[in-house]
């Protein structure tokens, strides 16, 4: 039962969304020679704990907090279905938190052994990320409770892993680059809004007040239909047509099929728009050299 809650609590389908961010970067930086260098495999291993550990303390908050009752519309929970304690996974948030820590720190010196000042720079930026994922429903004043999850996510799936990872690996940024960021980053945010409609009515009724529970059902669809579209945009100067057609091409029904199904079954949507991601990075991967 333990692990089964861990596996739970651990949320493994969402771990696409960062790996296929910092490739993305790696990608930009050293096309597919990325997947032999060392420093690339760091960074994921990496965001893979950063993701896992957002999850894990996402499950805590909304629990502790009493959002995650019976009635929430979306996938039950591991504390919701008692197959975690509080304090089994509170201890597992920390413990990943200075496993996070330590590895990030580990892998930046490694990286930047002629640069201390980089090292620095780039330890704050990974305090910033932990503190990003566990203050997501955690803490007094948690910023997934005040319409800012979107936000935060857009920033540290798009410009922080993406350009970040690409810096660690040529200490250079291109626009190009920051373009692909921008768009993994509206599409990352895209599935957090799409999760947050769904959840819309129960969220409202708790006192969460999240980007889609601010705007109200309608602005929120149009918001949603914004930021697919937004995202694909940055693709267009790939300058590999394939790549932007598989954006435009898989976005446009996306739009469509949200405005035709109810908010309840949106769970469909966001694995629709993972799996857009996942595609996106696919293609992008076989487009290089």
């Amino acid at each position: 039962m333990c692990f089964r809650g861990w596996l739970r609590a651990l949320r493994l389908r969402t771990l696409p969304l960062s790996i296929c961010a910092v490739a993305t970067g790696g990608l930009d930086a050293l096309g597919r020679d990325v997947i032999r260098n060392p420093v690339f495999l760091g960074v994921v291993v990496v965001a893979i704990m950063l993701q896992a550990l957002s999850n894990l303390a996402n499950d805590y908050g909304d629990f502790v907090k009493g959002v995650d009752s019976e009635g929430r519309v979306g996938p039950p929970r591991a504390l919701q279905k008692g197959l975690l304690t509080p304090s089994a996974l509170k201890k597992g948030i920390v413990a990943l938190s200075v496993a996070c820590l330590g590895t990030g720190i580990i892998l930046l010196l490694y990286t930047f052994h002629d640069a201390p000042g980089l090292v620095a720079v780039f330890t704050m930026l990974g305090i910033l990320a932990i503190g990003a994922a566990v203050f997501y429903t955690l803490g007094r004043r948690p910023f997934g409770y005040r319409a800012l999850g979107e936000v935060v996510a857009f920033l540290f799936f798009g410009p922080v892993a993406v350009c970040g990872t690409y810096f660690l690996l040529r200490r250079e940024v291109l626009l190009a680059n920051f373009l692909h960021a921008v768009g993994i980053g509206f599409w990352v945010a895209s599935v957090l809004l799409a999760n947050n409609i769904r959840d819309i009515s129960h969220d409202a009724t708790h006192g969460k007040c999240t980007l889609a529970v601010a705007l109200g059902l309608a602005q929120s669809q149009r918001l949603l239909s914004v930021l697919l579209a937004l995202g694909a945009a940055g693709f267009v100067v790939e300058g590999a047509w394939p790549l932007t057609l598989t954006a435009f091409f898989s976005v446009i029904p996306l739009i469509v099929f949200i405005w035709l199904i109810p908010p309840v079954r949106y769970d469909i949507v966001l694995r629709l728009v993972v799996l857009l991601i996942i595609l996106n990075t696919v293609v992008k991967a076989l487009l290089l050299e």
